[in-house]
């Protein structure tokens, strides 16, 4: 009597264990939901001066200020990551770098760090840290600095809309990325569904590099 007695208890323990470990699954899955997934269609120009298209794909994350970038290519996926205000491959095609140049500019640093700051700011990301005594003028229009990293990487807000569609990532050269034709996916949330990306080589003009046309999957 007394051995089924704890036979019982002991399988009521495992249960009550199986449940914990299951609610803590359950807790981890909510946990690592993105705000939001897209898909995107990139053309990226190349020095012959055609254009590479590649599909992307992209989770991000408002609370952590992170992005998760994956591209597929015929040699394989490439996965990278922008989290703590820092860009790291996580995964590169299994035949290795298929070209130098062009894996470089897909996973720039410059422009993965300008599009989390896009996604973010369309879908409400607070920010705690800003100069406001920052303008910038593009295509004619004044915009003020919204958000500002301190490692070369502004977030800026048409004066005129109050939209952030406007980034600015000042390193070795000048990167801007400039979010337009928003779409609308909740209450206060937006993604710009096109992105332009251009260079500056020096103060005479800006080349256009990349282009994003993203889109809900």
């Amino acid at each position: 009597m007394k051995r089924s007695f704890y036979i019982l208890v002991a399988l009521c323990l495992l249960s009550l264990a199986g449940c914990r470990e299951e609610a803590k699954k359950d807790d981890a899955q909510i946990e690592v939901q993105p705000d939001i997934k897209l898909a995107s269609v990139a053309k990226f120009l190349q020095d012959d001066g055609s254009w590479y298209l590649t599909e992307q794909e992209y989770e991000v994350f408002a609370k952590t200020k992170s992005i998760t970038l994956t591209a597929r290519e015929p040699y394989g996926q490439i996965v990278w990551v922008v989290q703590n205000g820092k860009a790291s491959v996580q995964k590169k095609p299994w035949r290795g770098i298929f070209d130098k140049e062009l894996f470089e500019l897909i996973t720039n640093e410059a422009i993965s760090k300008g599009l989390l700051e896009l996604f973010t700011a369309g879908l409400g990301h607070t920010y705690t840290s800003s100069d406001q005594g920052q303008n910038f003028t593009f295509e004619g229009r004044i915009y003020e600095s919204a958000f500002d990293d301190g490692n070369g990487t502004i977030l800026y807000k048409d004066k005129s809309t109050g939209r952030k569609d406007l980034v600015v990532f000042d390193g070795k050269k000048r990167h801007i990325l400039y979010g337009y034709n928003y779409l609308k996916t909740a209450k206060d949330r937006y993604f710009p569904s096109k992105i332009d990306v251009y260079v500056c080589e020096d103060k005479s003009g800006r080349l256009l590099i990349a282009q994003y046309t993203c889109r809900l999957p």
